[in-house]
């Protein structure tokens, strides 16, 4: 199953959206934190974001996208998708919706009637490395929990997508990667990151 909002045709370091409703110049902007609070609603009506510049494009479309001031993450009717050197995906979805502590210790998202396909270096666990998986979710939700150096995700869903990734990060900005792994497998997911100490 997919992220909310980083849905896998969206970057999720940086965002693109219009410069306003008349154009599609685009402009970048950082994405927020999953471990911030947000001081104000940042919750977009219906709107479309395009981008393409240095061989990379993105083009999506969303009917209601962000996050609220609860620090609640939103999607609602989209459609995207994104050709890059390093990213080629492709989503549809009626609803998706996430949110995690202040700490960023806790999060959960779930997700009803969404399909994706998606092949890259950038991983749904905010791993860099080379992950893909295709298909459908009917209604899906995963939660990932982190403890000191190990994070593990698990997620159940009604729907078929298969897929894997394998990667690297320092989710917790201390100087030290996490190796992660990540399995989707039908009905089921499961993740792990563990911070490297050898």
């Amino acid at each position: 199953m997919t992220s909310p909002i980083a849905s896998r045709a969206y970057d999720p370091q940086r965002s693109w959206e219009s410069a306003s409703d008349e154009d599609l110049t685009c402009k970048e902007r950082p994405a927020p934190s999953a471990a911030s609070t947000p001081s104000k609603t940042e919750v977009h009506g219906p709107h479309a974001e395009a981008h393409a510049e240095d061989g990379d494009y993105y083009a999506g479309a969303f009917a209601l996208r962000g996050r609220d001031a609860s620090g609640v993450e939103l999607e609602v009717f989209s459609a995207s998708i994104h050709q890059g050197d390093d990213e080629r995906a492709v989503q549809v979805g009626m609803a998706r919706i996430g949110g995690s502590t202040d700490d960023g210790h806790f999060s959960a998202r779930g997700e009803v009637f969404t399909a994706q396909a998606h092949a890259g270096i950038h991983n749904a666990d905010g791993s860099t490395g080379v992950g893909a998986s295709s298909g459908g979710t009917l209604v899906g939700a995963e939660m990932t929990g982190t403890l000191g150096p190990v994070s593990l995700t698990a997620g159940a869903s009604i729907g078929a997508t298969v897929g894997g990734s394998l990667g690297v990060r320092d989710g917790d900005q201390d100087g030290k990667p996490e190796v992660c792994a990540r399995l989707e497998f039908g009905v089921g997911t499961v993740g792990l990151c563990v911070e490297k100490w050898w």
